[in-house]
């Protein structure tokens, strides 16, 4: 099934690169995977292929916890988001306004308008350890993956949930830490 899921993702990128985009295969492919939690581990670049998928075929929003984000592919996919006016979110931990957070300035000088980009950075005591992300508002990605390149080497996680139930359940918590 990850095969499949890979080559989907390749098909689809390799036409969005030419200017083949096929809204209809895009969505068979998203209600494909829709139908099915999938998980993946590392090390591979399993979690990260599934990541940019979701971003990449992301059609309103895009809301991201996430404690670390400098995964250059992954930065790319979000950009290419908001060239489709998706709507992205990303909260972040206070650790990244250090010289990490340098990582998202690649973000803005690929001159994306900040109507559809909005970056927050969690200022609590403690860490915003949270790792997930919502498309959509139809699946989450969760796990112990954080969105770099060094987490492709280490043991980590990335699990899909379709049930709408959970979806809410994680859409909750990210209004909460947003609206903090």
């Amino acid at each position: 099934m990850k095969k499949i899921i890979f080559s989907l993702y390749l098909i689809l990128n390799i036409s969005f690169c030419f200017g083949l985009q096929n809204q209809d295969l895009t969505k068979q492919v998203i209600e494909t995977l829709e139908r099915k939690n999938q998980t993946w581990f590392t090390p591979s670049l399993d979690c990260e292929n599934a990541i940019c998928f979701y971003l990449d075929t992301a059609t309103s929003t895009i809301d991201i916890a996430m404690y670390n984000l400098t995964n250059p592919r992954i930065i790319d996919s979000i950009k290419f988001a908001t060239d489709r006016n998706v709507k992205v979110r990303i909260f972040l931990d206070k650790s990244m306004k250090t010289t990490r957070y340098e990582d998202l300035n690649i973000l803005k000088e690929k001159d994306i308008e900040k109507d559809n980009l909005e970056i927050r950075i969690y200022k609590k005591s403690g860490y915003m350890h949270n790792k997930y992300a919502i498309i959509d508002r139809k699946v989450v990605l969760i796990g112990s993956y954080n969105y770099t390149d060094h987490a492709n080497k280490n043991a980590e996680n990335l699990h899909t949930e379709t049930n709408y139930k959970q979806i809410e359940v994680y859409q909750d918590n990210f209004d909460k830490l947003w609206n903090e």
